[in-house]
């Protein structure tokens, strides 16, 4: 591991910027100090043969000189009729030393031809120390025919050593010209070679400390990548593929096993109130607060996606799971401080255990998830911050939203939902305006409302065909009606918010009109004012074309939701349909009164135009018209009934009603 450890050290320090700097530097040190070394050796060897010349030219001096000294003393013993001891033993040193000169040269030039003006020094030289020798060794020689050879030969060796000298001093000169030209050439080269080396070496380690950095690189995208198959790069848990294969083992271990579906309430208020930050930290608080009492049970916590959490403890031990569940809901209600904010949220728990599963059908990972999930939608049913076991009741719930999710798509195909139409009125003369277009569901000889199948619709995607549908028949309902009875009736049809992710239902819309040939002006555009909608250009836009098709738009449900007066700033709808919520407890209560008048003075100062839903009674419908309410809707003017009885009351009423004028 300390090998490992330091091999990641030195490798991380030799990618950094200062590793590149220093091993640069020091490859530059290294190649100046290797070129010093050859620069100094080129001037070592010129600087030798120049000193090996220098030293030759000295030795041939000093030859001349001792061959101007022998000339000397032989011209002396001439002077004399005989040569005398002391001239024989002067003649003799002159020669020896003659001698040792001409084996000096035989040794520096072994080769005379290698310098031609030596061999002329070497044989006069050879040829004085001969007659020396000759002379000195035979007693009868005669002496002036000697001396007369020796100063011949003398003069002949100090001619041979004057060429030798001249020639050898300008060769030396040439020899030191050239070598100092070759020194400098072979410097420039050195020096350009190491400034070429250098650039290749930073060049090299450049690229070497960028591989290093992309390998690094890639080894850290495959760590994330291994991290980021298995764990949430958020709150670091489990995701959900890990959550399958633990969880898979611990049933094909045939382990008591308690699977917690657990929701974050109003987590979405939290994101748009605080902003997405804040959304994570209290996404992080949350999954510490699930993942510490799971691993006290030997389980463990994973995040699904956005603010869903799972949760498997191997134990099927009610209490325990309860115990747990209340640690969880009390800890998470707590306030939690995120910066300079204190946030208070809490938790929404569905448990579901093999146990419970078991007694219904064999236990499978997508059965105990999901019955965990329904358990969960329970729990948020029942008031949120609580937690729901999964039971038989709920086992046959399930069951039935099974069986209804597997059917729905064939009720659309097969016109099983049908058309059903409630009107709406004015409240000065009870007169019908126009209609809500409402889904029912004609199953197995029933009709389903739509509280039961709507929701189901919306978390499968089905809506999106369902509303196609009822768009469809509304529109071409009303606008065949309208042409053949000579009538101007209006519809209003709901839209999911599922629709406001794209301009398809722009489309849509088109579609239905021109099919239908219904007057657009006659089709009015619900949307839920409880529906978030989260890219809000997007819905300008949307909306924008909406209005450019003649279309009218309305906020539908107004004060069962949000409530915002900037959802409604940015809609700027045609209309507004006040929930019955805001109606309900209107003749009883001043201050519900008051709700409903603020919000009807503020729809009116927004040009828009209101209708109050669920009147039920005379005083209801009385009250509303007070506060100066002209349009209402309610079981007080008729129940939502079949299109075609609908329309038909519709219009034998308007008939009536003419009829009557008529007489009057």
């Amino acid at each position: 591991m300390n090998k490992q450890a330091n091999v990641l050290w030195w490798s991380e320090l030799a990618t950094s910027r200062i590793g590149v700097v220093f091993f640069g530097v020091f490859l530059l040190a290294l190649l100046f100090f290797v070129a010093n070394l050859a620069d100094r050796a080129s001037r070592d060897l010129v600087q030798e043969v120049q000193s090996l010349n220098e030293r030759e030219i000295r030795n041939g001096f000093v030859a001349m000189s001792e061959i101007q000294r022998l000339n000397f003393l032989l011209f002396d013993a001439r002077n004399y009729e005989g040569i005398t001891l002391e001239h024989r033993e002067d003649v003799q040193a002159a020669v020896d030393i003659l001698f040792v000169r001409a084996d000096h040269l035989k040794s520096v030039y072994p080769d005379p031809d290698v310098f031609k003006p030596s061999r002329g020094v070497i044989e006069s030289l050879d040829e004085i120390v001969g007659l020396t020798d000759a002379y000195l060794t035979e007693t009868d020689a005669d002496y002036g025919a000697f001396l007369t050879q020796l100063i011949d030969a003398s003069d002949r060796s100090r001619r041979s050593l004057h060429t030798y000298l001249t020639t050898l001093s300008r060769e030396s000169e040439e020899i030191t010209a050239r070598q100092t030209d070759a020194l400098l050439s072979k410097t420039r080269f050195l020096w350009v070679a190491v400034a070429a080396l250098s650039l290749v070496g930073l060049v090299a380690i450049s690229l070497l400390r960028r591989e290093i950095v992309a390998r690094r690189a890639r080894e850290i995208a495959e760590e994330n990548e291994r991290f980021l198959a298995f764990f949430d790069p958020l709150t670091k848990l489990p995701n959900r593929v890990q959550l399958q294969n633990k969880l898979a083992q611990y049933l094909e271990g045939r382990t008591k096993t308690a699977v917690a579906i657990v929701d974050v309430d109003n987590f979405k208020s939290v994101n748009d109130t605080y902003g997405h930050a804040v959304g994570d930290d209290v996404l992080r608080y949350i999954a510490e607060i699930l993942e510490l009492p799971a691993k006290t049970l030997n389980g463990f916590a994973a995040r699904l996606s956005g603010d869903e959490f799972a949760v498997v403890l191997p134990t099927d031990d009610f209490a325990k799971l309860s115990e747990y569940c209340r640690a969880v809901i009390s800890r998470a209600a707590r306030p939690h401080k995120v910066g300079n904010d204190t946030i208070t949220t809490g938790v929404s728990i569905g448990l579901a255990t093999t146990s419970q599963i078991s007694t219904s059908r064999q236990v499978e990972m997508s059965w105990i998830l999901r019955a965990a999930d329904f358990s969960l939608y329970r729990a948020k049913a029942e008031g949120r911050s609580c937690y729901t076991f999964y039971d038989n009741d709920l086992a046959a719930q399930l069951e039935e939203r099974n069986a209804m999710l597997e059917d729905l798509p064939s009720a659309i195909t097969n016109g099983d939902l049908k058309l059903f139409l409630q009107p709406k009125v004015s409240l000065p003369d009870r007169a019908i305006t126009g209609f809500e277009a409402l889904v029912r569901w004609q199953r197995n000889g029933q009709l389903v409302s739509p509280v039961q199948f709507i929701t189901l619709a919306e978390e499968s995607g089905l809506i999106i065909d369902i509303d196609k549908h009822m768009l469809s028949e509304a529109a071409k309902t009303l606008a065949d009606w309208n042409k053949l009875h000579g009538t101007n009736f209006g519809v209003s049809v709901n839209l999911s918010g599922t629709h406001f992710a794209n301009m398809q239902v722009v489309e849509l819309v088109r579609a239905a009109i021109e099919k239908s040939g219904i007057t657009p002006s006659l089709l009015t555009l619900e949307i839920t004012e409880s529906v978030q909608l989260n890219d809000w250009a997007l819905v300008q836009n949307i909306l924008c074309a909406f209005r450019d098709l003649g279309v009218k738009i309305s906020i539908d449900d107004f004060g069962a939701g949000y409530s915002s007066l900037a959802y409604l700033r940015a809609i700027a709808a045609d209309e507004l349909k006040i929930d019955r919520s805001l109606v309900s407890e209107i003749h009883e209560s001043e201050e519900a009164a008051f709700v409903l008048d603020s919000v009807v003075d503020l729809a009116k100062n927004l040009n828009m135009d209101v209708i109050v839903e669920g009147i039920e009674n005379e005083d209801q419908a009385r009250r509303v018209f007070d506060l100066g309410v002209s349009k209402a809707q309610g079981y007080l003017f008729g129940a939502p009934v079949m299109a075609k009885d609908a329309l038909r009351n519709a219009t034998a009423y308007q008939t009536e009603k003419r009829t009557a004028v008529a007489l009057r």
